[in-house]
């Protein structure tokens, strides 16, 4: 017999009674400073993606004109900005575990065919046991004994999978087949690569001042005004307490002079 659960009515609670306050102010250590800090990487993440996009066109348009200088895959390089170095990568494009899908396969095929530089996609053959097999504790029994021995073993016990990869140097034919075509690489180049900066930094270093600062500056600079100044307001308040409580006081006894 299934289990059954049985729920008793709903209290009843008395109008005017203090458990009849739902919504409950409970004093909880941190909130404000979670506030400030959450605006504040929200407002970093929005400018940090806009400053990445236009660093890595200019990394696009480096890599294109080396690469079609050479006539094949330029080398990484070493970016510098104000002192600041990072590493600039083109990287083959990752296609995650299960490798490229039957549309991209498809779309970057095409890309290919137009550029005259053949298939870039391989297809990587394994085999691997059938899992609804495998799932039969009398088989697994059997095959820890002996694989090659095991009766009436489904024909189907391996499988065959095929995992399509791009090819290792599907970039260098592409370079040397459309060198005197930077445009045509430009835009085709997403489809085979992806570009990454590596930025080093001293970890052990734990003042962030410099780096306020210049994120304030950016802030100020940037399309979202009002809005980051808040969020840079929230966090001077979590970094310098006492600064901020002093100010606070300043302008409640100025104000109470006026």
């Amino acid at each position: 017999m299934p289990n059954t659960f049985t729920f008793g009515a709903a209290p009843t609670v008395k109008r005017g009674s203090k458990s009849a306050v739902v919504n409950k102010t409970i004093p909880i250590t941190g909130l404000r400073d979670l506030k400030a800090l959450r605006r504040l990487r929200a407002a970093i993440v929005s400018l940090e993606t806009e400053i990445d996009i236009t660093a890595k066109a200019e990394m696009m348009q480096q890599f294109v004109e080396t690469g079609c200088n050479l006539k094949v895959r330029p080398e990484n390089f070493t970016g510098i900005d104000e002192g600041q170095s990072a590493n600039c990568q083109l990287r083959a494009r990752s296609f995650g575990p299960n490798g490229v899908s039957e549309e991209q396969a498809a779309e970057i095929e095409a890309v290919a065919e137009t550029a005259g530089i053949g298939s870039v996609i391989q297809e990587i053959e394994t085999f691997e046991f059938n899992p609804e097999v495998l799932a039969d504790s009398t088989y697994r029994a059997a095959i820890e004994k002996a694989l090659g021995s095991i009766p009436g073993l489904p024909a189907d016990f391996i499988q065959r999978k095929v995992k399509r990869t791009l090819d290792s140097k599907a970039m260098d034919r592409l370079f040397a087949a459309k060198a005197e075509d930077a445009e045509f690489i430009e835009t085709t180049l997403p489809l085979l690569s992806t570009l990454a900066i590596r930025v080093d930094y001293d970890k052990t270093d734990t003042d962030l001042g410099p780096d306020l600062d210049r994120a304030t500056k950016l802030f100020a600079q940037s399309k979202f005004g009002a809005v980051i100044q808040f969020a840079m307001t929230d966090v001077d308040a979590v970094l310098n307490p006492r600064s901020s409580s002093k100010s606070s006081g300043n302008s409640k006894s100025r104000s109470k002079k006026n």
